[in-house]
């Protein structure tokens, strides 16, 4: 017998793909993904799990998320830390010509 998988439990199926049973009982519902009943335990084929997988990159992107946006008040920090920090070396280096040995 081959070591290749035919069918994947439904815990099984959402350790291998990735997704959560929410999504997989939904892909189920509209037929997308094909199963088998072995008594109480629902398997799902892995025919029809690679069809679903590789329809990804064509039919199902996941939502866009935009990258976080800074507000004007972090922006306003990040230029006093600046500001601060420049004032600083500045000081620094004044205070280098005064030290006298």
């Amino acid at each position: 017998m081959s070591d290749q998988t035919i069918a994947r439990t439904i815990r099984g199926f959402c350790a291998a793909y990735g997704v959560g049973q929410t999504t997989t009982y939904d892909l189920i519902k509209r037929g997308i993904l094909e199963t088998r009943k072995a008594g109480m335990r629902t398997l799902i084929t892995e025919a029809s799990a690679r069809a679903w997988f590789e329809s990804l990159s064509a039919a199902y992107s996941p939502a866009y998320r935009r990258p976080p946006t800074v507000s004007d008040g972090q922006r306003r920090r990040a230029k006093e830390k600046i500001g601060n920090s420049q004032r600083y070396q500045q000081t620094a280096k004044a205070g280098e010509g005064q030290r006298g040995g």
